[in-house]
């Protein structure tokens, strides 16, 4: 179960520090914490999360209370290029970064956990 963004227009910089906070964390407590973030970063990946827990939801039947985010990476993405006029006809230049996305969860059933731990 997983969900795929691709060609966001966000830093993978910037889209790491949040998407550390949300690994192998359950759904509910991700989605909550994104919530109320106050980053970019924080509400495209939480759409992100959503979509994934929606797709686990709708085409496997999993609860969104069983899952857990097993792994959440940002992958670099094609840099697009502008560039910016400054004073005595020079330019400088602008690198707008881009980004893709992954999310993956699991699930990780009650009796799972019961028979561990025996």
């Amino acid at each position: 179960m997983k969900a795929l963004l691709k060609n966001v227009r966000i830093s993978p910089k910037k889209a790491n520090l949040v998407i550390w906070l949300i690994r192998k964390e359950s759904v509910n407590s991700a989605l909550a914490r994104l919530k109320f973030m106050n980053k970019k970063a924080a509400d495209i990946i939480y759409k992100v999360l959503f979509s994934a827990a929606s797709n686990a939801k709708t085409n496997f039947w999993e609860d969104f209370w069983d899952l857990v985010v097993s792994s959440a990476f940002i992958t670099e993405w094609p840099t697009y290029k502008r560039w910016q006029s400054r004073s005595k006809w020079r330019v400088f230049s602008l690198l707008k970064r881009t980004a893709n996305i992954n999310i993956e969860l699991e699930s990780v059933k009650k009796e799972d956990k019961k028979t561990e731990d025996k």
